[in-house]
């Protein structure tokens, strides 16, 4: 009995461990952004981005376009990767406001490793 309570306790804290908090609505205010390139180079949040190779003129947009994962960043810093129905054909509904401000309405999830999702149910334009 003893062993099987110490079994449960022990699932009980990994679960906790790897498990995201709950999701709350909330909507913020950022500028959409190709994450990989970001990643890249935190000097990507236009249009144009400073690749290897150069400069790249509509790198955010192409990116979306090819379906690369788009995030949200705050004036503070903070980035939110876009996960959900606006992310379907390839980012086709976040396309236009790709290097823009925006706001975004949805379920805002924070990992226990400090990122977050945004499954977004709105945006718009600022």
């Amino acid at each position: 009995m003893r062993m099987m309570c110490l079994g449960l306790a022990a699932t009980a804290f990994v679960v906790a461990l790897v498990s995201p908090a709950f999701a709350k609505m909330e909507t913020i205010a950022g500028v959409l952004i190709d994450e990989e390139c970001y990643m890249e180079n935190k000097a990507n949040t236009k249009e144009q981005h400073a690749m290897k190779h150069g400069p790249v003129e509509t790198c955010a947009t192409s990116c979306a376009k090819k379906g690369k994962p788009v995030a949200l960043l705050t004036t503070d810093g903070r980035k939110y990767v876009v996960i959900g129905q606006y992310t379907a054909n390839k980012n086709q509904i976040l396309i236009p406001y790709m290097a823009h401000t925006v706001a975004l309405t949805g379920d805002v999830t924070t990992n226990r490793d400090g990122s977050a999702t945004i499954a977004v149910v709105s945006i718009k334009g600022l």
